[in-house]
């Protein structure tokens, strides 16, 4: 599926701020970064939302100074500074990309011998 420029410019924005987090795309096309108890999206040029189910997660979220956005009876979605990216990561658990050490697989596979 080829991606809008809306898509490709909030796919560069997130992965720019993303650091060590890995950054994968929805069936429409739009970034995020999943993770154990919900996910973290573009929202606008500035703001991040998460979305999440695990409403025990809510309150610390809201303590960090994410903005209550949508709250329903099992879900709800928070907005937040791209400065508490981190934060927000640690509390829903996000994936972080996969290790290495920014070597080559070869380089990799040559020390493992």
């Amino acid at each position: 599926m080829r991606q809008t420029n809306d898509q490709q410019t909030a796919t560069e924005a997130l992965r720019t701020q993303a650091g060590p987090y890995r950054v994968t795309l929805d069936a429409e096309g739009w970034p995020r970064i999943e993770g154990r108890y919900g996910q973290i999206e573009h929202h606008d040029r500035a703001l991040l939302a998460v979305d999440s189910q695990a409403v025990r997660k809510l309150a610390p979220l809201v303590a960090l100074g994410a903005r209550r956005h949508q709250i329903g009876d099992e879900e709800y979605r928070l907005l937040f500074e791209p400065a508490l990216l981190g934060d927000v990561a640690r509390v829903i658990r996000a994936r972080r990309r996969a290790g290495g050490k920014g070597q080559s697989a070869d380089v990799m596979a040559c020390d493992n011998r």
